[in-house]
C-alpha cells in the first residue's frame, strides 16, 4: 500500500506530465492571474512577517515563492508586457501610464493573451483595473479577447465612489475633468457606488465561478485596484496595525490585509465550485511600491517608476496542486512577459514567435533544468533623457538616469529594528507552511497571524545577528532619524557575498568597520560617488578575496557572453573594435585588450566629409555634440560601444546576485563586462519604438458622455 505522501507526489507528477504534453479538453488547467497594484517588496508577509496577509502567505508557502520575479517600473507598461508579452519599449508603452485623456492604447497589432487562449478553448474573464487604453472600443477588454469585463478603465479612482479626477493642460491653460468609471462589460454600472472595490471584485469572481462548469478551462485575469492610491480601506483593517504611528503606512497595510481577505474569498470559491484542484494561480505586483505614499521596498533600492531593484523586483508566487515541488523558494529569473507563453503552453498551444517572454513551467518544476532565461531588458526610454537598464547573467547595467536612488526603511522600523536575510542564491524548502528564512524587516502587531509569530520566534537568533550586523556596518544607526524618507542607509542588509570568505573568517567589528569608516571620508567605495583606482586598490588590499571573486565572476560571465555572440553569429571584435583584424577572440584577449581605435567613432564623420554631404555632416556633428554634452541624447546616437564610453551619459554596473541591494558600483573595474553588456544593449536599438503618448484630448471629457469615462472619442 502506497504511503499517502507518495500518492500525493505521484499525483503531482502525473498532472505535470499531462500538462507538458498539452492535453486537450477538460484536463486543461484553469489559469488564474492575480495582479496587485503598487505592492512593494516589503509589503507582504513572506518578506515582512509584520504584514497580516494569512491567505496570500498560505498560498505562497504552500506553492512556490518567486524570489527573482521582475516587472516594469510602472503600471500600464507592466500590464502591456503581461498581456502582450512584449517589452514595452518595442511597442511604445514604456515610461508612463495611459492617462485618461490620452487618445491611445496598447497597439492593436498585438495579439493579447486572452485572444490567444480563446483559440485553445478557454473562457476568459477580466475583473478589476484595465488601464490599457479606452478612447475607442477596440482598445477595451471585451474587444481584446475577454468574454466579460467587470471593473474600471482608468486608474487612481476612488475605491467607494469610483470617481476619477484628472488635471491637464489645454492651450497652455490648466484644465480638469472628472467622471465615474465602473463597467459591467460595456455598460456603465452606477449601482456599485458606495461599495469598496476590492470586495466588489472578489464577489463578482464568486458569481462567475458558481455560474459556470469547471469542465471548461478558465482564464481569470484579476488586476486589483489595491493597493494603489488613494489610500482608503475600512477602518477595521487599518486598526490591525494600531501600533504603527505613520498614518499612510497604517492605512496602506490595512489595504494589503483587505486585499488578502479578497484573495482568500476567491480561493474558497475556487474550491467550492470544483475549479481549485485543476488550477494554477499566479500572483504578482505590477511594479515596486511608491514609498512616498506608504509602500515600502526595503531593503531594495529605489521605488515605483525607477529602474532600481525596488522599482522592478516584486513579490510574486505560483500556487497549484500540480506543482512538483511545493513549499519552495525559486531563484529562477522570471520576467513579467513570461506568463503569456507559460499560460499558452499550459493551454496546449504554441506561443507566437514575435514575443519576448519564455515558457517557465518546466524549469519551475524541474530543478535539474537550466534557467529558462538569463537576460531581460528592464526598460529603454529616451523621452526625458537616456534611461535604460538590462540584466544579463549576474550583472545589471544601467545607462542614464534610473530615477531616485535612495534606500527607504519602513516608517515602523524605528520601533522594531529587526532584520532577517534570505541569501540571494539560496533555495529554501519549507514544511508546515512556515518559512525558515525571511528577507525582511519586521514590525510588531497584536493582530499578527500565528504563522508569522512562529516565524519570528524561530528566527529570534538570526534576527539579533542581523540587527547587530546593521549596527556594525553603520555605527550611527541607533542615532539616525529612521522616519526620514530621503536618508540613504549604507549596507544594513548586506550578506557580504561580495567580500569573499574572509568576511566570515574575521567577524570582528573593527575589521569590517575599517572599510566602512573609509566610506565616510573622501575615498568612497559606494554608489553615487566617484571611484578611482586608488580607492579600489585600497579596498582590494583589505579584502584580497573580494578581488579574486569579482574577477572570477567576470571571467565566467565573459566566457558565457562570448559564446552567446558566437552562437548568434555576431562578430564581437568587429563591433567593439572595427579596425581589429584578429580572426579569433578569447576571454583572455578580451580582458587584456583595452585598446580603443581613434577611428572607431569617426567612420560616419569621415564618410560624410568625403561625400561632401553637408546634411549628413550636420547630423553627425549634432549627434557628437549630444554625446559629448549629454544633453537630449538619444538611443540612436550610439553607433558603437565606444560611443557610450566616450559620452557624458552615466553608467552603473551591479552584480545583483551578490549585491541585490545595488550598493557597490563595479563600472570602474569591470570594463570588459560593461563593454559586452553595452554590445547586448545595442542589439535592442533596432527594436526601439518611441513612447506613444499623444497630448491630452478634451473630447474624452466625461461631461461629453453623461459624466462617465467612456470610449468613442479617438
Amino acid at each position: 500500500m502506497l504511503h499517502l505522501r507518495s500518492v500525493q507526489v505521484l499525483t503531482r507528477l502525473l498532472a505535470t506530465a499531462a500538462l507538458c504534453v498539452g492535453l486537450q479538453g477538460p484536463q486543461k488547467p484553469h489559469l488564474i492571474l492575480i495582479v496587485a497594484d503598487d505592492l512593494g517588496w516589503n509589503d507582504i508577509s513572506w518578506n515582512n512577517p509584520g504584514v497580516v496577509s494569512p491567505n496570500l502567505d498560505r498560498l505562497a508557502n504552500e506553492g512556490m515563492i518567486l524570489n527573482r520575479s521582475y516587472v516594469q517600473p510602472i503600471c500600464s507598461p507592466t500590464r502591456s508586457a503581461l498581456l502582450a508579452s512584449r517589452y514595452p519599449f518595442t511597442i511604445g508603452r514604456q515610461g508612463n501610464v495611459i492617462w485618461p485623456l490620452i487618445p491611445t492604447g496598447v497597439t492593436l497589432n498585438a495579439t493579447l493573451l486572452p485572444q490567444e487562449l480563446k483559440k485553445w478553448g478557454y473562457d476568459t474573464y477580466a475583473v478589476g483595473k484595465w488601464h490599457l487604453g479606452f478612447c475607442k472600443w477596440a482598445y477595451t477588454p471585451t474587444f481584446r479577447g475577454f468574454d466579460s469585463f467587470y471593473g474600471f478603465y482608468t486608474g487612481s479612482e476612488d475605491y467607494y465612489t469610483h470617481m476619477r479626477g484628472y488635471s491637464y493642460y489645454e492651450d497652455s491653460q490648466l484644465a480638469s475633468a472628472s467622471g465615474y468609471d465602473f463597467r459591467d462589460n460595456t455598460a456603465v454600472n452606477r449601482n456599485v457606488s458606495g461599495n469598496y472595490s476590492t470586495f466588489l471584485f472578489s464577489d463578482r469572481v464568486d458569481l462567475l465561478l458558481r455560474a459556470r462548469s469547471p469542465d471548461t478551462p478558465l482564464f481569470l485575469y484579476m488586476p486589483f485596484q489595491s493597493v494603489h492610491t488613494p489610500l482608503q480601506v475600512p477602518e477595521n483593517y487599518s486598526n490591525i496595525y494600531h501600533n504603527i504611528s505613520n498614518n499612510n503606512r497604517r492605512t496602506y497595510l490595512g489595504m494589503v490585509s483587505a486585499l488578502d481577505e479578497a484573495v482568500g474569498r476567491i480561493v474558497t470559491s475556487l474550491k467550492e465550485t470544483g475549479h481549485y484542484n485543476n488550477s494554477i494561480i499566479v500572483f504578482t505586483t505590477d511594479n515596486g511600491g511608491p514609498t512616498i505614499t506608504g509602500a515600502n521596498n526595503w531593503p531594495l533600492r529605489g521605488n515605483k517608476s525607477t529602474l532600481w531593484e525596488g522599482g522592478t523586483r516584486g513579490p510574486a508566487f505560483i500556487h497549484s496542486p500540480m506543482l512538483t515541488n511545493p513549499g519552495t523558494v525559486s531563484n529562477r529569473l522570471i520576467h513579467v512577459t513570461d506568463w503569456y507563453p507559460t499560460f499558452v503552453h499550459l493551454a496546449g498551444g504554441t506561443p507566437p514567435d514575435d514575443i519576448d517572454g519564455v515558457n517557465q513551467w518546466e524549469t519551475l518544476n524541474n530543478k535539474s533544468l537550466p534557467d529558462a532565461r538569463d537576460y531581460f531588458v528592464y526598460d529603454i526610454n529616451e523621452a526625458n533623457g537616456m534611461s535604460a537598464a538590462i540584466r544579463w547573467g549576474r550583472y545589471k547595467l544601467i545607462v542614464g538616469d534610473p530615477g531616485p536612488s535612495s534606500w527607504t526603511p519602513p516608517p515602523d522600523l524605528q520601533k522594531s529594528r529587526t532584520f532577517t536575510l534570505r541569501k540571494p542564491d539560496e533555495v529554501t524548502v519549507r514544511t508546515d507552511s512556515k518559512s525558515e528564512e525571511i528577507f525582511s524587516s519586521s514590525i510588531e502587531s497584536d493582530e499578527t497571524s500565528k504563522t508569522n509569530r512562529e516565524n519570528r520566534n524561530n528566527n529570534e537568533e538570526l534576527i539579533k545577528k542581523e540587527f547587530d550586523k546593521a549596527v556594525l556596518l553603520d555605527p550611527s544607526f541607533n542615532d539616525r532619524n529612521l522616519n526620514s524618507q530621503s536618508e540613504e542607509f549604507r549596507a544594513i542588509d548586506y550578506d557580504y557575498n561580495f567580500l569573499g570568505d574572509e568576511s566570515k573568517q574575521e567577524n570582528s567589528n573593527g575589521y569590517i568597520r575599517e572599510v566602512i569608516d573609509e566610506d565616510s571620508k573622501e575615498n568612497s567605495i559606494f554608489p553615487d560617488k566617484n571611484h578611482d583606482s586608488k580607492n579600489w586598490n585600497s579596498l582590494f588590499r583589505k579584502f584580497p578575496l573580494m578581488k579574486n571573486k569579482l574577477y572570477r565572476n567576470s571571467y565566467a560571465f565573459i566566457d558565457m557572453a562570448l559564446k552567446y555572440f558566437e552562437n548568434n553569429h555576431i562578430d564581437v571584435h568587429q563591433l567593439l573594435h572595427p579596425d581589429k583584424k584578429d580572426e579569433t577572440w578569447t576571454v583572455d584577449d578580451f580582458i587584456n585588450d583595452q585598446h580603443t581605435s581613434d577611428n572607431e567613432i569617426d567612420w560616419l564623420f569621415n564618410s560624410a566629409n568625403e561625400q561632401k554631404d553637408d546634411k549628413l555632416l550636420r547630423r553627425e556633428l549634432k549627434r557628437r555634440y549630444r554625446l559629448a554634452s549629454g544633453a537630449s541624447v538619444r538611443l540612436t546616437d550610439f553607433k558603437t560601444v565606444q560611443d557610450f564610453i566616450n559620452s557624458k551619459v552615466k553608467m552603473q554596473l551591479y552584480d545583483v546576485e551578490d549585491d541585490p541591494t545595488e550598493r557597490l558600483d563595479l563600472v570602474e573595474i569591470q570594463t570588459p563586462v560593461v563593454k559586452l553588456m553595452l554590445t547586448r544593449l545595442l542589439q535592442e536599438q533596432p527594436r526601439y519604438c518611441p513612447p506613444d503618448l499623444p497630448p491630452d484630448d478634451s473630447k474624452g471629457d466625461p461631461d461629453n458622455f453623461d459624466g462617465a469615462w467612456s470610449p468613442g472619442w479617438c
